[in-house]
């Protein structure tokens, strides 16, 4: 992606997944097919996406793991070797497939793309000369150390995650996510997610009895079927792509206007493998400012509509609460006459 000269790359969809509803539901749809109606969300309909956010990202998330890796990875000791071996090659094969300009697949080996970097099915580095731009030669560098510090079976699973702007979690058949590579968390602690149950992870959601108690059916499908697709919303006022709760700063002293609150939303995306009992759960971070998202009448009526119905504590969590009547009367307000 840097270097030689290339072609510009895609603007950032942001995905505008509002509707009207007191509760969070499980909501997972085929991949492949086109979205439902509540959705709005014209990017491609693969595993992950490459658009112009997609290297700063990458760089930004192997800095971190490069730093320290501790608060944003993590997987459980029972984890079989074959298994994480196996389960990296197969997403590395259905990621090279949606996005070869960042992860390529040649027989029983991945290659970070820009970095020059390959890991066998064995989990043995090969690291290739770089020649290009300084920007190349650092993500050589950076890839190589960090496949270099993790376990040669984990190593397939680190390339991908070191490739791709989506977080990677790896799920169990019981639910259990068993290893974690995730650098723009969205308020949770993936360096102490390992072995916790996906009813566990959302526990922290509220309203969400309905996502706990499809917990079971919802492992089932990321293990067993798909690829599935699921996009989830919020506002905050931090526009950062990281929020891990060991690095936030100290709240605003001072409120912006509500246009400039950052719409923060999740594509997430599955890939089931189930001859080994796994499935990989994928999240892409977006956001732009509110102004921008709410940019049709359509689309303020709707936020509008669900901020209306939600209750208290749903509304805190999606950083609604604290600003509701301010945003309820920017959004309905009438549009300014075109000059």
């Amino acid at each position: 992606m840097t270097g030689s000269p290339a072609a510009p790359l895609p603007p950032v969809v942001v995905p505008f997944a509002v509707r009207a509803m007191p509760h969070v539901r499980p909501d997972l749809w085929p991949l492949t097919r086109p979205v439902p109606p509540h959705v709005e969300d014209d990017g491609p309909r693969t595993l992950v996406r490459i658009d112009a956010e997609v290297p700063r990202l990458v760089a930004a998330a192997r800095q971190r793991v490069a730093t320290d890796p501790a608060p944003w990875t993590s997987h459980t000791p029972d984890l079989a070797p074959g298994d994480a071996l196996t389960a990296g090659l197969a997403l590395g094969r259905a990621v090279s497939r949606d996005v070869p300009e960042l992860l390529m697949a040649a027989g029983d080996s991945l290659t970070v793309s820009a970095a020059g970097v390959g890991v066998t099915s064995g989990g043995r580095i090969d690291r290739q000369p770089v020649t290009s731009g300084g920007e190349d030669r650092v993500a050589s560098r950076q890839v190589a150390d960090r496949l270099a510090a993790v376990p040669p079976e984990h190593r397939l699973l680190e390339a991908v995650a070191l490739a791709v702007a989506e977080d990677v979690v790896l799920v169990d058949a019981s639910g259990r996510a068993v290893w974690l590579h995730v650098c723009t968390p969205s308020g949770w602690d993936p360096g102490a997610a390992a072995g916790r149950h996906l009813s566990e992870l959302h526990g922290p959601v509220p309203a969400a009895d309905r996502l706990r108690a499809a917990s079971d059916a919802l492992t089932r499908a990321i293990v067993t079927s798909g690829p599935h697709v699921r996009w989830v919303w919020g506002l905050t006022d931090d526009p950062a792509a990281a929020h891990h709760p060991r690095f936030r700063g100290p709240p605003a002293t001072a409120r912006g206007p509500i246009a400039e609150l950052t719409f923060r939303a999740e594509r997430q995306t599955t890939l089931a493998l189930p001859d080994l009992g796994l499935g990989v759960f994928l999240i892409r971070v977006l956001r732009a400012p509110l102004g921008e998202v709410a940019s049709s009448v359509s689309r303020r009526a709707r936020l509008a509509e669900a901020i209306e119905v939600m209750p208290p504590e749903l509304a805190r969590y999606k950083g609604v609460a604290d600003r509701r009547d301010e945003l309820l009367d920017w959004l309905t307000a009438p549009a300014e006459p075109r000059r």
